[in-house]
């Protein structure tokens, strides 16, 4: 499977399993809506950094975003 479309489900699937709304992750992430947007539609490649701060805001590790 595609690297982005690994990180894109993970995003989304812990993003909802806290209830979180696309605004208020990106609030509590300090990330761009449209970043965040982006990331879970698997558009882009996220950053090293990106996956430590959405890991953070998610209360997981890092590692866990980029698992299948």
């Amino acid at each position: 499977m595609d690297a982005k479309r690994i990180v894109a489900g993970n995003v989304k699937k812990y993003r909802l399993a806290l209830g979180l709304s696309l605004r208020k992750f990106a609030t509590i992430s300090d990330c761009e809506l449209s970043q965040i947007t982006r990331i879970e539609n698997g558009e882009v490649n996220t950053t090293v950094n990106t996956i430590f701060k959405l890991a953070n805001a998610l209360g997981i590790k890092p590692a866990q975003l980029l698992e299948e």
